[in-house]
């Protein structure tokens, strides 16, 4: 029943379907039986026969059509097997409804021949096929109720194990899997000879795959390939091993797996799938490019109808274009349709080809609206929004994912997603809010999501040890996953930023599979006066990089790099370059803001916000945090150019952007009093900053223009206040205590 099967599309044929013909065929009705009836009948009956068996299904229907139906004649058991002869070939020839109808027309005469010697037997027969048809033609409740009545009534039947297979396969296309494989169980400790048997444990080791009982699913599958099976089988059971290893977080051997089923069958159905596993392996691994090849020779494979409707994205087709194809089954290759554009569309979102990836995430999630994958499209979808600053189309994208009828484990995924939209537009409470709902969640992978989030909401706020705290819990989940990798990243941001700059670049050495990593690397060597060990860690990251954008990004480290061997042209060049290369990464971001403080620095004021105006004019588009540090850079130019006052109104455009800086904000503002003259105001907003450790700052500089205005009680007091802290301003306090005694006395 699994021999033309990958993973949830699974259609009976093959060798048990043989085998079930053949126990039709002997237990017919010997022709004979109808010689009263004349010898043309006698004839249609055995040609019938024949045609069967050759699977001739029209030559079948178009024999049957013309079998007497005299109800005068005694219903005889050769009346049921011509019946099913008939409903079987309609099946086979699309006639699913026809064929249905014909079933219950045999089950009616049968219950009206209660006293006939074969009744039993031809009952129970009937039942199975009845449950074949339903499950082949997606009929599951009638399927499911055929088999159980065929198990009920005759558990000794020849037709029980088949029927338990059938069975599974119906509770495994509705993603029972545990109960599935519980019913097949018993049929799978039989003869492993048997084709039915073999089935049995395939279908166990495909419910073990699904619920990541992975060794046990191995076992059952290495069982199956030391047994004598055919080329197709064989191939099957290889694929499907595949799948296994790599769930065993063996990618290598799955690979090895997957080459040998082209090479034993390159033009085999199986070939095809393992070419999908080759792409699906790859992009696991997040080998985005070797992935992307892996799939395009997979839609070569494909029969050219299916080949265009896989090109669907690619083409630029969205969804209700693609609705006006011909109507889809829901076939192996259909099924896989899904799987593939979402990760084709992940492979082209990393490699940055965002409207290319957005078109295979659109696609599959209007073509596949039902399908499971289809709300990891539309995550990705909001996720890939986001990135390009469309946070309001993001935020449709993930508010359309709510009216779904969710279960609870894709509904806490959701709640991530609006977490990480909530952080983006500046409401930190919200998104907390959203990630503690998820933080006592079942599954470990998103607890550490929600961990990783709480901690960036933190670091929004400028509560950086209740980040570090958040990302400690998110690692110690599990520190070798994408998320433990991002939380073991923070955590050397945050060491970097508090100037423990030795530990930072331990941090990220550990960091070495990710590719980040070396440039924050490359930056904190830099923060550390180790040009040549910055440089050696550029120059691994863009051997290292998947691709010519990933290397461009390294542009705005070696900028910083000639900004400190005192090259301010190669400086200025290779911002301008990575602004080109890559303009919508964080790095060219920083390259601007950076070119712009060159310009500055060079007495190029106007030149220096003419190369800003292209941020200025998308400024309403901007993510909070670049809206935030765009207005903190033109804060500081006004501020450099003596424009007090619109140094003083970015300033506060600023304030609320960016919470963890509020207190920097503060203190650069009374700074803009202080210079442009008006000392009382700078010491009122001096001593009116409550974020440490600018409140210190504000603390000392308020005294300063205290003491400089005469004011020393008042100063003397500000002073004191800092002595009894422990923090690096209280030697400066300390002096300018003594200082201000002795100056007292002279007065």
């Amino acid at each position: 029943m699994l021999r033309k099967t990958k993973q949830a599309g699974l259609a009976t044929g093959g060798a048990l379907w043989a085998y079930l013909f053949t126990i039709t065929m002997l237990i017919a009705i010997h022709p004979r039986a109808w010689a009263q009836e004349g010898s043309s009948v006698e004839e249609r009956y055995r040609a019938a026969q024949e045609a069967f068996l050759r699977e001739d299904f029209a030559r079948v229907v178009a024999l049957g059509a013309s079998f007497p139906d005299d109800a005068s004649e005694p219903f005889t058991a050769a009346h049921v097997r011509m019946s099913l002869w008939y409903a079987l070939s309609l099946e086979r020839l699309q006639r699913a409804g026809d064929a249905l109808r014909e079933v219950d027309t045999i089950k009616t005469q049968l219950a009206a021949h209660p006293d006939m010697a074969e009744g039993p037997r031809l009952v129970t027969e009937t039942l199975f096929w009845d449950g074949e048809i339903s499950r082949r033609t997606q009929e599951w409740l009638r399927a499911r109720r055929a088999y159980h009545q065929l198990l009920v009534q005759s558990p000794h039947s020849i037709w029980r194990l088949p029927a338990q297979v059938g069975l599974g396969l119906v509770l495994f296309q509705q993603q029972a899997y545990d109960v599935a494989r519980e019913q097949v169980q018993e049929a799978a400790r039989g003869p492993i000879e048997s084709p039915a048997v073999q089935d049995a444990m395939l279908l166990e080791g495909l419910c073990d795959l699904k619920l990541g009982r992975f060794p046990d699913a191995q076992r059952l599958f290495e069982e199956l390939l030391a047994q004598p099976l055919t080329a197709e089988v064989r191939w099957q059971v290889m694929v499907y091993l595949s799948e296994v290893l790599a769930g065993l977080g063996r990618p290598d051997e799955a690979l090895a797996q997957y080459q040998q089923v082209m090479i034993e069958g390159p033009t085999s159905s199986w070939a095809r799938l393992a070419r999908f596993g080759v792409g699906w392996t790859h992009f696991q691994q997040q080998r985005y490019r070797e992935s992307l090849e892996a799939f395009k020779e997979y839609v070569m494979a494909l029969p050219s109808a299916a080949r265009q409707r896989a090109d669907l994205p690619w083409r630029g087709r969205t969804g209700s274009d693609g609705l006006t194809e011909p109507p889809r089954s829901r076939g192996a290759t259909e099924e896989a349709f899904a799987q593939l554009w979402f990760a084709q569309g992940r492979c082209l979102m990393e490699l940055g080809d965002e409207e290319a990836a957005l078109s295979y995430f659109e696609t599959l999630e209007q073509i596949f609206p039902d399908h499971p994958l289809s709300l990891d499209a539309g995550l990705s979808h909001s996720e890939l929004l986001e990135r390009l600053d469309r946070l309001a189309e993001a935020r449709d994208v993930a508010e359309g994912l709510r009216h779904r009828s969710l279960p609870p484990l894709q509904h806490q995924r959701l709640q991530l997603r609006l977490g990480a939209l909530d952080l983006a537009a500046g409401d930190a409470k919200m998104a907390q809010a959203r990630f503690r709902s998820v933080a006592d969640a079942r599954e470990a992978a998103l607890r550490q999501a929600a961990y990783n989030g709480l901690g960036d909401a933190a670091l929004f706020l400028g509560h950086d040890e209740d980040g570090a705290s958040w990302y400690e819990q998110a690692r110690a989940l599990e520190a070798r996953s994408p998320a433990g990798h991002y939380a073991a990243y923070q955590l050397g941001r945050l060491l970097l930023k508090a100037g423990h700059r030795q530990e930072a670049i331990e941090q990220f050495r550990s960091l070495s599979d990710l590719w980040d990593a070396r440039l924050a690397l490359a930056l904190s060597y830099l923060m550390s006066g180790e040009s040549e060990a910055a440089r050696e860690a550029l120059r691994r990251a863009v051997q290292e990089a998947s691709d010519g954008r990933q290397a461009a990004r390294v542009d705005y480290y070696q900028a910083l790099l000639a900004i400190q061997d005192g090259d301010v042209e190669e400086a200025k060049r290779l911002c301008r370059e990575v602004s080109l290369k890559v303009p919508r990464s964080d790095e060219a971001f920083e390259a601007q803001l950076l070119l712009a403080d060159l310009l500055a620095g060079e007495g190029s004021w106007e030149t220096s916000l003419i190369s800003l105006q292209p941020l200025l004019q998308a400024f309403g588009n901007l993510s909070i945090r670049r809206r935030g540090a765009l207005a903190l850079r033109l804060g500081h130019l006004a501020r450099q150019a003596g424009s007090y006052a619109i140094a003083i109104r970015w300033y506060d455009t600023a304030w609320p952007l960016i919470p963890s800086q509020q207190g920097e904000l503060d203190y650069r503002i009374a700074s803009c009093y202080e210079e442009g003259g008006d000392w009382v105001a700078a010491s009122n907003r001096y001593r009116a900053i409550q974020q440490p450790p600018w409140s210190i700052r504000g603390r000392l500089a308020a005294a300063k223009l205290l003491e400089r205005d005469a004011q020393w009680q008042e100063a003397r007091r500000l002073y004191q206040s800092i002595v009894q802290q422990s923090v690096p301003e209280a030697k400066i306090a300390q002096e300018r205590l003594m200082a201000l005694g002795a100056l007292e006395q002279e007065e």
